[in-house]
């Protein structure tokens, strides 16, 4: 029995090595492990805090970590009150993120000055494993002077919204555009290091927040998608619910709800050598999904203030509250110099 017992144990081994000499790996690959990882995040993850909640619990005085990450010089003019400073394209830099005190153990709220580069920060600084909402619309949300840092950011819609859809070129559809099968591409091959996923996610934003334009306004989409060269036309993602997909899109777009976006079966019908932009209702989970595609190693731009930037057509906005300068804070108690 015990020469049986002693074969069994040799020719496991030998199947052992026989596997790990036949070309194949049962690790996973790291882009596919941060995938993993950044889906995990999104899945129960409430991205964006009201300007008025914080309003509330600055006043009684359950204020969260307050992180300005608009330019150095701004947050002198003016900043939501308590703050520390941490420029955007420096929030992987952990040196600063200690020396600033920012929490692991506590709800961290990033800013900037309409939403945009705080929900980059926020979902980067998701997942290296901090716990952060961005504020909604950021500092135009607190307070309305300019010369002291505030401001609407412009938000002014434009009217690409032809009425009744499918009507003419103006920029809105309702026909339902279908993605490449599941499996159609490789993911990005990146090299992210050896450390946990955290510290890949730290890496993979690395590589590009240094030179990234996040954003490209509606202008600006409008404009190269009727310039008659169909060569340079970006491939357009809505990350908005389906229903309200369905119901009218930005001409040419797909359909991939932001909480999916970091799927492998989502990831794998896209194109790693096209260009995208992703777009939503207000700007936010669009900047969520264009930061997790570009932590994926994707070419990706968010469209500024999403489909309310796009069209000032209620219909379209599906009942999601636009910005509104009522609801701006505007207490001189709650913004310092």
């Amino acid at each position: 029995m015990k020469y049986l017992s002693r074969f069994v144990v040799i020719v496991l081994a030998l199947a052992v090595l026989v596997s790990c000499d036949d070309g194949t790996s049962s690790s996973t690959p790291p882009v596919e492990e941060l995938a993993n990882h950044i889906d995990a995040q999104l899945a129960e993850w409430g991205p964006t805090y009201a300007a008025s909640d914080l309003y509330t619990d600055i006043n009684a005085n359950e204020a969260p970590f307050i992180l300005s990450v608009r330019a150095e010089a701004d947050y002198d003019k003016a900043h939501v009150a308590g703050a520390v400073n941490i420029p955007w394209r420096e929030v992987t830099d952990q040196t600063k993120l200690d020396a600033a005190n920012v929490p692991t153990d506590a709800t961290v709220i990033p800013y900037c000055y309409t939403g945009h580069t705080g929900q980059v920060a926020a979902t980067i600084l998701k997942t290296m494993g901090y716990d952060t909402k961005n504020l909604k619309f950021g500092m135009m949300s607190w307070y309305s002077d300019a010369a002291n840092g505030g401001g609407d950011g412009g938000v002014a819609p434009f009217d690409y919204a032809s009425d009744p859809p499918n009507s003419g070129t103006e920029g809105i559809e309702t026909t339902v555009n279908e993605l490449p099968a599941s499996g159609t591409y490789e993911l990005p091959d990146l090299e992210l290091g050896n450390g946990d996923v955290t510290e890949m996610a730290r890496v993979a934003a690395d590589k590009w927040l240094a030179t990234d334009t996040p954003i490209i306004p509606a202008s600006g989409l409008f404009e190269v998608l009727n310039d008659g060269d169909d060569s340079n036309d970006p491939m357009i993602i809505s990350v908005r619910a389906t229903a309200h997909y369905e119901a009218g899109h930005v001409t040419g777009a797909y359909n991939i709800p932001w909480k999916d976006i970091a799927k492998i079966d989502n990831l794998t019908k896209l194109d790693p050598t096209k260009e995208y932009v992703v777009y939503c209702y207000t700007g936010h989970t669009g900047q969520v999904a264009a930061t997790v595609l570009k932590m994926l190693g994707y070419n990706a731009k968010n469209l500024k203030f999403g489909m309310m930037g796009w069209s000032s057509n209620d219909t379209y906005m599906q009942g999601v509250g636009v910005f509104d300068a009522a609801d701006v804070i505007n207490d001189p108690s709650v913004v310092e110099p």
